[in-house]
């Protein structure tokens, strides 16, 4: 379920090993945390698996919506405002989209856990 696709093949992620072995500090972590790339970005794995869960739809007190990748987009773009401490991000997509989101993804993992593995 969980998405795959690594950005690096193994013998690239050999080589980048081998180079960050060289450095020490920032510059080797630097080179090391390349390696969980993966060739999708955060919007297009998100929308992804939530399709895959089956979700298309969300329903908050503004109505039902579709789940779509502008939506996705928006909440992932309101998550980097608030992980790099934004001066200000959308109330409304944490109440009208991200909460009611993740609300029925946990009702589906509650009625069948399965639906992660």
């Amino acid at each position: 379920m969980f998405p795959a696709g690594n950005m690096f093949t193994d013998i690239e992620e050999e080589k980048i090993r081998n180079l960050a072995n060289e450095f020490l500090g920032p510059k080797k972590s630097l080179l090391l945390s390349s390696l969980n790339r993966t060739a999708k970005f955060r919007n297009e794995k998100l929308f992804d698996l939530i399709r895959e869960l089956g979700i298309y739809k969300v329903s908050s007190v503004a109505g039902e919506r579709d789940v779509d990748y502008a939506m996705i987009k928006r909440i992932t773009d309101t998550r980097n405002k608030l992980f790099h401490k934004s001066e200000s991000f959308e109330d409304g997509v944490l109440y009208y989209s991200l909460f009611p989101l993740v609300t029925q993804i946990v009702e589906l993992i509650l009625k069948d856990p399965t639906r992660i593995l």
